[in-house]
């Protein structure tokens, strides 16, 4: 991974997704965007519990001949082990070899299927990094699998979960938005072996601010008044991810936006960062 050729790089990375509209144009107006801004992007699978575009596509469109690390999402919920081979095959077909490893939120009622869940997120984990099959196509295409995984600052056992994690295989992590420095700053986050990247959503519009409430983001009630309160939603999480970013020197690897398509706003906080 990008980190094991230059350990000490800030990682500096988006989540990339696209509209069900048709052609490409989104993926490369992203593209022209923040690709130069960047050395890692992300893609989500099926987020909400919806049917997406394939991360793959996207970030085989968006990443073409550049050096930024490719990171598709992967997740048990939508298929068994024999779907998920096939998956990681086709990505290594195309020069993608890192994998984020999450469960995803529920199915969405409307879609009318259940989960498939024949593996949890560990046991992917491990699955991905131990099978023998695997070891045996990616070798061939001249390619180790990395593994990351998601990060919840406000679970009570997190070092205990991250652990098990990393005897599963992960290397790295991108944690759940979050809206307040502090959640990071423990010791044993400042003495990690391990790459931690901050993950922040920005709510640019009041509009959202309901649907974001039923996400249950962890909002600090001082931070929910001053959104409620704001006229530039734009300038205040500007300043609140920057200013975040700067706090937790030592604590974090890198930053990783999910702008939601805002990629205006993600080049703006990039390119002082």
């Amino acid at each position: 991974m990008i980190f094991e050729k230059n350990p000490n790089i800030f990682i500096k990375s988006v989540e990339i997704t696209s509209s069900r509209s048709p052609g490409l144009k989104d993926i490369e107006s992203a593209r022209e965007l923040i690709l130069d801004y960047i050395n890692m992007a992300t893609s989500p699978y099926n987020p909400r519990g919806l049917p997406s575009i394939d991360p793959i596509l996207i970030l085989h469109e968006f990443g073409r001949n550049s050096n930024v690390e490719l990171v598709p999402h992967i997740s048990p919920r939508d298929g068994n082990k024999l779907m998920i081979i096939s998956r990681v095959v086709t990505s290594l077909k195309v020069g993608i070899n890192s994998f984020l490893v999450l469960r995803g939120d529920s199915i969405n009622p409307r879609i009318g299927s259940e989960p498939v869940d024949e593996i949890d997120t560990i046991g992917l984990m491990k699955y991905l990094k131990e099978n023998e099959y695997l070891k045996e196509i990616s070798s061939k295409f001249g390619m180790d699998i990395n593994i990351g995984g998601i990060s919840n600052p406000h679970r009570g056992n997190e070092q205990e979960v991250l652990n098990a994690k990393i005897a599963a295989g992960c290397s790295f992590f991108i944690t759940h938005s979050i809206y307040d420095p502090e959640v990071l700053k423990h010791d044993w986050i400042k003495h990690r072996k391990f790459k931690l990247i901050a993950g922040f959503i920005p709510i640019l519009k009041k509009a959202s601010l309901d649907f974001y409430r039923d996400l249950d983001l962890n909002i600090p009630d001082n931070l929910l008044e001053k959104m409620e309160n704001s006229a530039d939603l734009e300038n205040l999480f500007f300043n609140l991810i920057v200013n975040s970013i700067d706090e937790l020197k030592g604590y974090i690897d890198g930053i990783h936006l999910m702008p939601i398509g805002k990629y205006k706003f993600a080049r703006k906080v990039l390119e002082v960062i």
